[in-house]
């Protein structure tokens, strides 16, 4: 068989332009969003349950530590509000839970718009201190009746609920703490003092396995984790981490070594040991092949649709004779 050269010349040049094409295209870079709310007294209200006050303000910054935006106070029917468990879905959005000593509602957030919208009534008796979606699920964790929530993205309602245990016992979910998921699918439960515990999100079961993060050379080793959030650009070992006691801090954490670096320091001056969360999404999500096995493919596809054409021609020229 004699390949036409003009049919070999087009499709070679359009099988390496569309091969160097994909080479060239690369992961977005993840944007980590935060929210952090004002400290009040808690000597009035019930141990580890107690929310934070108005106002809550958005804020965003890119993975690698640069592009900080400060979106400002976030207000619901226009008033501020204390904001908490914030976590976002590549389909859905971003949201969060506004709580007052009552409960905790779910609101829908617009970066750039200070008004939230409410879904659905609020949850009376709850105080969510964090949220992640896995998927479409959303989890949250709420700190007043120390119970892992399912909750219904689209009207606020609670879908399921269950106790983390650890060890035989029910898990106190403290004030400073956040639930996240890696990349990997594995759930933590991060708490105040720097200590993070991974557990099963279908059983509750909390792993005695925790996972300390070294403070050395930050002038306030009594840390206070009150947000944790991963990405997928940055790896499973990789986590982004609020740190809300002296200052309002975010850090960087290798949780393979324990050690963290301080990526922004304290962001709301006079806002120190408030309430404070992040979320993270990642707007590429696919897994780009590798250029030689995108190549390799587009060839063979090409060759063996030009054999057929050759194979359909040699049939059709044998009836005609």
């Amino acid at each position: 068989m004699i390949m036409n050269k003009n049919i070999f010349t087009t499709f070679l040049t359009t099988t390496l332009a569309v091969g160097l094409s994909l080479m060239s295209a690369s992961e977005a870079e993840a944007i980590v969003f935060g929210v952090k709310s004002r400290f009040i007294d808690s000597s009035s209200q019930a141990q580890n349950s107690y929310p934070g006050a108005a106002p809550g303000n958005l804020f965003s910054f890119n993975e690698n530590g640069g592009g900080f935006t400060n979106y400002g106070q976030l207000r619901l029917n226009g008033a501020g509000i204390s904001v908490d468990g914030l976590a976002i879905s590549a389909n859905d959005g971003l949201f969060g839970f506004a709580s007052n000593t009552s409960g905790s509602t779910l609101i829908s957030i617009t970066p750039g718009q200070s008004a939230v919208t409410a879904i659905g009534p609020r949850l009376n008796g709850r105080i969510i201190k964090g949220a992640v979606f896995q998927g479409d699920i959303l989890w949250a964790i709420d700190a007043q009746q120390n119970e892992l929530l399912r909750i219904d993205q689209n009207t606020g309602s609670i879908l399921e609920n269950k106790e983390l245990i650890l060890n035989g016992s029910p898990v106190n979910i403290a004030n400073s703490s956040d639930i996240a998921i890696d990349n990997g699918g594995t759930f933590y439960y991060s708490v105040n003092r720097n200590t993070n515990y991974t557990f099963n999100v279908n059983t509750g079961e909390v792993l005695d396995n925790y996972i300390i993060i070294n403070s050395s050379g930050f002038a306030n080793n009594n840390n206070n984790f009150a947000g944790l959030t991963f990405s997928d650009n940055a790896g499973e070992d990789i986590a982004f981490i609020a740190e809300a006691n002296s200052s309002d801090d975010i850090r960087i954490a290798n949780l393979t070594t324990s050690t963290q670096t301080a990526l922004f320091n304290n962001i709301y001056s006079g806002y120190n040991a408030g309430p404070m969360d992040l979320a993270a999404v990642v707007t590429v999500t696919q897994p780009v092949p590798e250029p030689l096995t995108i190549l390799g493919s587009l060839t063979a596809l090409g060759f063996g649709t030009l054999f057929k054409r050759e194979i359909s021609k040699k049939k059709n020229l044998k009836q005609d004779l």
